[in-house]
């Protein structure tokens, strides 16, 4: 029994320090704030989740990309970019706000094609399981975009319009590496 115990912790650290690895200083401490609300139970959903809000958050903290801040409004008229420097955040940084729970028991999350759900202003963010592993794994820099994509509403933007299409080619374009 300790054989394997220390064979896992051992497995864990080299995971652990193949992570960090990939990502600058700033990146690992983006990376130890996406475990904090990543609040999945299985292991492959969080580590797919903490990967692409790391991603996300990496993508974010270039200029070109905060321009899809701009580019979108809520309800009320005012942009996200505005919602944003209300709440005293970076975008990069706002990510670290967001909660990250297991959603499949949502009538939303029935869809194949549906990969998180979340509602206006809302910090929660429900991940639709396994859809979106499989997608991070597969797509990882569309899981990125999906982490954005979320973010956004959670900064208050509604749907339709824009459509999620919509949304979803403004961050692509806006995001792309």
């Amino acid at each position: 029994m300790c054989g394997r115990g220390r064979g896992r912790a051992r497995s864990r650290v080299l995971l652990g320090v193949a992570v960090l690895s990939l990502w600058n200083v700033s990146g690992s401490a983006k990376a130890e704030a996406a475990d904090l609300k990543v609040r999945l139970a299985n292991v492959a959903d969080a580590r797919a989740v903490r990967l692409a809000v790391v991603g996300a958050a990496n993508r974010l903290a270039n200029g070109r990309c905060q321009e899809v801040l701009s580019r979108f409004r809520d309800a009320s008229g005012r942009t996200l970019r505005t919602n944003l420097e209300a709440l005293g955040q970076t975008p990069s940084g706002y990510l670290e706000r967001v909660w990250f729970y297991p959603g499949s028991h949502l009538p939303a999350c029935q869809s194949r094609r549906v990969f998180a759900v979340t509602s206006p202003g809302s910090h929660v963010v429900f991940i639709c399981l396994p859809q979106f592993r499989n997608h991070q794994w597969t797509a990882a820099a569309d899981a990125e975009v999906l982490i954005i994509h979320e973010a956004l509403h959670s900064l208050g933007l509604g749907e339709d319009p824009p459509s999620t299409e919509q949304i979803t080619h403004e961050v692509q374009r806006a995001c792309a590496p």
